[in-house]
């Protein structure tokens, strides 16, 4: 996709749009209508544009395979131009947008509607079945009014711009409620686990060894280093604490199994973490690590939160479930956010 990319015409408004367009032959095979124009070559149908009218009003759209990811439309006697464009998941469509100046999160000068000047960033949201709802053209992700054209700082009319909203997490009042409650419910078990401290720094988790190598380092996690059935046992049991304050699972065998053989995997995981930040960063012109100190010793305290955080993590109880709504055109966009 990339390397084809390389070859793909870059198209950054209507008026390049229209003069490729005008200088840009029929290929004379069937497949390719009066309207359509190869932005790549007569073989590459899913690489087009396609020229077209909508309402009266002249348009060109950039085509991916089956989908129109980009809409130039004529600009008006006061050289503003409307734009639409569709965000979508594929990296296929997100190398598709970046090649043409649309790349997701791009910065944009939004002119309001007194002319003072702001920096917004562009959010593609792809969610777009009910994009009719906001303003946005259905099937579209953003409705643009570009003053001037496009490539001239990106700057966009604030009055005139819109794109179907993005939703960023919060934690409402239940979400902390039910984080407390899991804390209280551990609070004694971590602080008893806290005692063999010494033993788990010179122990290792049932685990494979590749995992325990792997322990600390970056995507992982203790819970890594636990069983299935060791996760499932610590979320039964607290789960049940948390939704019915229930704690009767709290006594079984196999919750005190997984929650010693827990405080054994994030110790572990601790360690690993540490052992890593000393060893520095890779220099690949001395192809060794840049040491950075020794380790820092696995305290009680880190024992403890990082105890609390996985546990917070298991229960899926990190991410609170209210949505709150980015805004149009936000300063800066989350890196995890919802449709």
């Amino acid at each position: 996709m990339y390397n084809n990319m390389n070859n793909v015409k870059r198209i950054s408004g209507y008026n390049q749009a229209a003069r490729y367009f005008e200088e840009t032959k029929k290929p004379k095979t069937s497949r390719w209508g009066e309207d359509e124009r190869p932005l790549y070559n007569t073989r590459s149908h899913h690489y087009r544009i396609v020229k077209g009218v909508d309402n009266g009003a002249q348009y060109y759209d950039l085509v991916l395979y089956s989908t129109s990811m980009i809409r130039y439309y004529k600009p008006d006697a006061y050289d503003h131009q409307r734009v639409l464009v569709r965000g979508h998941y594929s990296c296929a469509s997100g190398s598709f947008l970046w090649y043409h100046g649309f790349a997701r999160n791009r910065e944009l000068a939004c002119v309001d509607k007194f002319g003072a000047v702001r920096t917004g960033r562009l959010l593609l949201n792809h969610a777009v079945h009910n994009s009719d709802q906001y303003g946005v053209p259905y099937n579209w992700s953003a409705n643009l009014m570009f003053i001037g054209e496009p490539t001239d700082g990106y700057r966009i009319d604030l009055t005139r711009s819109c794109h179907v909203p993005g939703y960023k997490a919060a934690s409402n009042a239940e979400d902390k409620a039910e984080r407390k409650k899991l804390k209280v419910a551990v609070d004694h078990w971590i602080e008893l686990l806290g005692y063999r401290l010494d033993d788990y720094l010179n122990g290792t988790p049932d685990a494979n060894n590749w995992q325990v190598q792997r322990a600390g380092g970056s995507f992982t996690s203790a819970l890594d280093l636990i069983s299935y059935s060791d996760r499932q046992s610590i979320q039964d049991a607290l789960n049940r604490v948390i939704k019915a304050d229930d704690a009767s699972l709290m006594d079984s065998d196999s919750f005190v199994t997984a929650m010693t053989e827990l405080g054994q995997a994030v110790t572990t995981h601790l360690q690993g973490v540490r052992e890593n930040k000393a060893r520095g960063r890779w220099d690949y012109q001395l192809r060794q690590y840049t040491p950075n100190g020794t380790p820092e010793p696995v305290t009680r305290d880190a024992f403890r939160k990082s105890m609390e955080s996985h546990l917070i993590s298991l229960l899926t109880l990190r991410i609170g479930t209210s949505r709150v709504d980015i805004g149009q055109f936000p300063a800066s966009i989350p890196r995890k956010w919802w449709c």
